[in-house]
């Protein structure tokens, strides 16, 4: 449900931005180990 919930958002707020932010954030997760949740 809540995977449901952010694609909707990614399809309603897409911008070149956004897919930077979303890419730099999974970069540093890889390197780091470490995930936002």
């Amino acid at each position: 449900e809540e995977r449901n919930q952010m694609d909707v958002y990614y399809i309603r707020n897409w911008s070149m931005f956004l897919d930077i932010y979303i890419v730099a954030r999974t970069i540093a997760v890889v390197l780091t180990g470490r995930s936002g949740c």
